[in-house]
């Protein structure tokens, strides 16, 4: 009833962020905890996805609309950013220019009326202009085997406060990486060793769970 309570205030900061990536990764994280821990919440989660479809404030109508608007607004800037880095990575595909070398870069490949060349809101595509294609597939390959061993392990637990933990860590660390495709949270420290730490401790939990099953 506490942890209800407290989605309500929680819900509301989340919705007056007006950031779509959020809003997307939100309901990946909440398909995947309504599908490995009760799949007849489904239909009580398209209920409220519909419900809130009706009642939003139309500011927020608004503003998922404006993601199909390729000629101005964010989404029209994180394409241009994403076509400069992607010309980057046709220079060096390989190897990339180097670890945190994109800012010194990216101007020399800045398109037209780009305001933003720090980051280029894409944790993946930055990767692989720093790194190279061959860095950026062993990201992707220790990050797909970290989730399938979790995926897997988490069907297994017993019911019970680590199997609900687990499970909560692996649906935001799906949701933190979907958002990374359109935001730069891997390049924050901060974020980069939440996310770090909590898939070692999803790991470490399925680990212990598995150990003492009898």
């Amino acid at each position: 009833i506490f942890f209800l309570a407290a989605l309500i205030p929680l819900g509301f900061c989340f919705i007056s962020t007006y950031s779509r990536g959020a809003w997307m990764s939100m309901y990946l994280a909440g398909i995947i905890i309504i599908l490995l821990k009760n799949k007849k919440l489904s239909f009580a989660l398209i209920a409220l996805v519909i419900i809130l479809s009706v009642f939003m404030p139309q500011s927020v109508k608004d503003r998922f609309g404006g993601a199909a608007d390729f000629s101005e607004g964010t989404t029209s800037q994180r394409i241009k950013l994403w076509s400069g880095c992607l010309e980057m990575i046709k220079v060096h595909p390989v190897l990339g220019f180097g670890v945190n070398t994109y800012t010194k870069n990216f101007p020399d490949f800045k398109p037209k009326n780009c305001l933003d060349s720090i980051y280029t809101h894409n944790c993946y595509m930055q990767m692989a202009s720093e790194i190279g294609i061959v860095g950026l597939t062993l990201f992707l390959i220790f990050i797909t085997l970290c989730l399938f061993y979790i995926g897997s392990s988490v069907k297994m637990l017993p019911l019970g406060w680590i199997r609900s933990m687990a499970i909560g860590i692996f649906a935001g660390i799906a949701g933190f990486l979907l958002h990374s495709a359109v935001d730069t949270h891997l390049y924050s420290t901060t974020m980069a060793v939440m996310f770090y730490f909590l898939l070692g401790l999803c790991i470490a939990l399925c680990n212990y769970a598995r150990n003492s099953r009898p």
